[in-house]
């Protein structure tokens, strides 16, 4: 019988007891995931800076440490890449780089997402975004099934399925919800209005965006990054999705 090597969780932890951190359990060295406002007009702009060495990211690894406070203990690590999709204003799948930094203390990871990704997505915020704004107005306009609906914004560029835009939806709604305390700080949200179904939640996404300033359907990157870097800036975490670290 072939011999097993150890698990996972007692690797790291025999490598984070040589480094000498103290280890307590698996959620004290989870790694995270932080929102990194990347500075540039489009998502594939930055990709390209990345690999070609252009970014200058010596002030984050050079700040206080997200993971143990200390400043000055980050230091880089191999990236990693993501698959994204985009579909406004045009269609595009490319791979995007994660820059990831290693916390020297206890052994965890620091991965920069751009802002506009969210956690465990392929499609891009705005463009999730979008698709919710188009699908309620198309409610508005008498289509009546999630199925109709999405056939209209589907084509042959993309896999949308109903199943994922129903998902974005559950995901934005809970994003906005969870984020309203900090939001009503600087917009006005005294309209916003809980929704039941998918015709309710789309259109309590649409509110919230009306409410923070997005006119319209978001068409590329350059209408989101404004809410997007407003709540991470004070917060720390994603409107749009849920960092590993904040996962059960």
């Amino acid at each position: 019988m072939a011999r097993q090597g150890p698990s996972t969780e007692n690797a790291l932890e025999a490598r984070l007891r040589q480094q000498g951190a103290s280890v307590t359990g698996w959620n004290e060295y989870r790694d995270i995931q932080q929102p990194y406002d990347t500075g540039f007009a489009t998502i594939w702009e930055y990709a390209e800076a990345v690999r070609l060495r252009e970014v200058d990211f010596s002030a984050v690894w050079e700040g206080k440490c997200p993971i143990c406070g200390v400043r000055g203990c980050l230091r880089r690590i191999p990236s990693y890449e993501r698959t994204v999709t985009e579909l406004f204003p045009e269609v595009r799948t490319g791979k995007v780089p994660v820059v990831r930094l290693l916390c020297r203390k206890t052994g965890r990871t620091v991965s920069l997402l751009p802002l506009e990704l969210a956690p465990f997505h392929r499609y891009t915020v705005p463009t999730m975004l979008r698709i919710l704004v188009l699908l309620h107005g198309l409610f508005g306009r008498g289509v009546q099934s999630l199925e109709d609906a999405v056939l209209d914004v589907v084509t042959d560029d993309n896999d949308l399925t109903v199943g994922v835009v129903g998902r974005w939806s559950d995901v934005a709604v809970r994003g906005l919800s969870r984020g309203h305390a900090e939001l009503r700080k600087e917009y006005d949200l005294s309209g916003i209005r809980s929704g039941t179904g998918l015709r309710g939640r789309t259109g309590e996404v649409v509110a919230y965006l009306d409410a923070c300033g997005v006119r319209g359907p978001p068409a590329s990157a350059a209408e989101v990054p404004p809410l997007l870097q407003s709540y991470s800036r004070t917060t720390g975490r994603f409107l749009v999705g849920r960092a590993t670290q904040d996962r059960g």
